[in-house]
């Protein structure tokens, strides 16, 4: 029996609770204190929520926030922000720290592409160059970044390292993606590390997805390959399969599959999906003798993006049966912020919490908007609820979504955009006769025009 199977199985079923691209949000910051205390899941959800907030004709921005760390007497500030607002979109902010070093950043946004310029000083007037990010997205999956490079300031000048890389999509005549290639800098140059392919049959569906991963065995490289899904069977599918983490989710979900995890060993996999959004997956692997069943329940509890998932695994090894369980709950407020975050187990003899972040947020009476947030983490040596972080938001205003950078891309009313097969923006009012690509806030369609 092979336990990472069952982990990377566990890990596909889970991403359906996410449906794009990790991103922090203003009213979630929480700095990363332990690796319980912060999944990309957990910031997803809560950039989602915000993207609800915007959808309204008014939303609330706070211009000032202060973090705080508990110091095991009291609450320690540790840092202020100080954000400035295009319309509903982030310009700038600043942050002071306790010592009074002052970070400022700036952001612009062209089209799908943002950069957040980091200038650094020690007495908040002459400002230096510290850090530059520039970021790009796919036109038709935005949640997708197709390349990321950083340049830090060195010797009164710009140097390209750090975190860069490009991942080139490819689309076929139908406008359904049919490879991905991550590339990483290295040494002046982007060198391929990873490929995705995606194989389409007859119906123009996907039916096969393949991952490839450059390694090396000590005198060439080659490329190994990884995860493949084969024989699939789609619920729905909008041939917009930029990752296999993400699958099924993001207009892309599985009714059936078989999956190889570069092993050999084929597991069957297959979802029922209900209305209300929960759905039931189930992943079978053995040869039935050393065999297991894990099933998964995913329920969505309400529109903030709050769930829970239980998941039942039964290992048959030897003749010898075992059940575990263990059940995860999510519970967000509408502005994103964590209310609950609970793992348990059960071992079949006991149960156990593994991890808990509870979260308590004091709201204004007359807008509903939060005034102060406090989180408190499970300490696994007294088994006890601790203070951990805490976050006081004040200078509200009220913007309008009408202005810059209102259109949100999850919103179902956003105006239509229009794209050909090779991923360039047309204009929608003088369509020429042929097959484009249609999207309309998170959801993309390929349409043919007459």
């Amino acid at each position: 029996m092979k336990n990472f199977t069952l982990v990377a199985s566990c890990t596909l079923l889970l991403a359906l609770g996410s449906q794009d691209a990790f991103a922090a949000s203003r009213f979630g910051r929480v700095r990363r204190m332990d690796a319980k205390a912060r999944t990309e899941h957990t910031a997803q959800v809560k950039t989602d929520a915000v993207r609800r907030a915007q959808e309204a004709s008014k939303v609330w921005l706070s211009q000032t926030q202060k973090y705080y760390g508990w110091d095991g007497n009291a609450w320690d500030l540790e840092d202020t922000y100080n954000l400035v607002y295009e319309g509903t979109r982030l310009a700038s902010e600043t942050v002071t720290d306790s010592e009074g070093f002052v970070n400022r950043l700036t952001y612009t946004y062209d089209g799908q592409t943002t950069t957040e310029l980091s200038q650094m000083s020690e007495d908040g007037e002459n400002f230096e160059n510290n850090m530059k990010e520039e970021t790009t997205v796919d036109a038709i999956v935005p949640s997708f970044v197709v390349a990321k490079y950083q340049w830090n300031w060195m010797d009164n000048q710009w140097n390209q390292n750090g975190n860069n890389y490009t991942q080139k999509v490819t689309r076929n005549a139908d406008g359904n993606v049919t490879a991905v290639e991550r590339a990483v800098l290295f040494q002046g140059v982007f060198d391929p590390i990873y490929r995705l392919k995606v194989t389409y049959g007859d119906d123009g569906k996907a039916s096969a997805i393949t991952e490839e991963t450059l390694n090396y065995d000590g005198n060439e490289y080659y490329w190994e390959p990884g995860t493949t899904y084969s024989d699939i069977v789609w619920h729905e599918t909008n041939g917009q399969i930029v990752t296999i983490d993400g699958l099924p989710a993001s207009g892309n979900y599985i009714k059936t599959a078989n999956v190889d995890n570069g092993d050999g060993d084929v597991d069957q996999l297959s979802f029922e999906y209900a209305d209300d959004g929960s759905y039931t997956g189930t992943i079978k692997g053995g040869n039935g003798v050393d065999s297991y069943e894990s099933t998964m329940l995913y329920t969505p509890t309400d529109d903030n993006g709050s769930y829970t998932l239980k998941t039942t695994t039964t290992y048959s090894e030897g003749g010898s049966v075992m059940s575990v369980s263990s059940t995860e709950k999510y519970v967000y407020d509408s502005y994103g912020l964590i209310i609950l975050e609970e793992s348990s187990f059960n071992d079949g003899s006991y149960d156990y919490v593994d991890s808990r972040i509870a979260g308590k947020v004091v709201y204004d009476e007359t807008n509903g908007y939060p005034l102060s947030w406090e989180v408190s983490v499970l300490d696994w040596d007294t088994e006890e609820m601790v203070n951990d972080a805490r976050i006081e938001y004040s200078d509200y205003f009220q913007a309008s979504t009408s202005g810059i950078g209102s259109v949100v891309s999850g919103n179902p009313e956003a105006p239509a955009e229009y794209f050909n097969l090779n991923g360039v923006r047309v204009n929608s009012s003088a369509l020429a006769p042929g097959l484009y690509i249609k999207r309309q806030g998170g959801k993309a369609e390929k349409v043919f025009v007459k």
